[in-house]
């Protein structure tokens, strides 16, 4: 009797606890998720502003657009824990569609930073080569002057007989 009693008791202590962690609105999971998406979003976004900033693109105002996205997503994680659901879904998905337009752009910016670095290294080695090419001629050109200066002043010379101690 005293073990079936406990029994019970036990069966109930752990079914108030698997109540309490396991049974959760489904407009909470919902919303839980689109904070995730949210911030998935901003991180990607972020990722590729990073990368685009690294290649040399002006990011200025991607970070402003992405520090918006961010301002939203904490609007709605602040909504989130205060339990005001309705404007939950709405923060999120601002953030997340500013998130995924600054993430487009970054892309886009990728592609033209890396472009124009392409350009600018090709541009550098051709003004590069050209300067070593025209170094190259000018000395050419100094050494021939100074060469026949000097062979001239040589065969101008008069040679001097030594004399002959003998």
């Amino acid at each position: 009797m005293r073990k079936s009693v406990l029994g019970v008791i036990c069966l109930a202590v752990l079914a108030v606890l698997v109540s309490c962690f396991v049974v959760t609105p489904t407009q909470a999971s919902a919303e839980s998720q689109s904070i995730v998406n949210a911030t998935s979003a901003i991180n990607q976004a972020f990722n590729n502003v990073l990368t685009a900033e690294q290649l040399g693109a002006n990011v200025t105002v991607l970070l402003s657009k992405l520090n918006t996205a961010g301002q939203l997503l904490s609007q709605a994680k602040n909504y989130y824990s205060s339990g005001s659901m309705s404007d939950v879904t709405e923060k999120a998905q601002s953030a997340q569609s500013i998130a995924d337009q600054v993430n487009n752009q970054a892309l886009a910016l990728q592609i033209t930073a890396s472009n124009q670095s392409k350009s600018n290294f090709y541009q550098t080695a051709a003004v590069s080569v050209i300067g070593a090419v025209v170094f190259v001629l000018i000395l050419l050109l100094i050494w021939r002057r100074v060469k026949s200066s000097y062979f001239k002043k040589l065969l101008d010379s008069k040679i001097e007989g030594v004399a002959d101690g003998t």
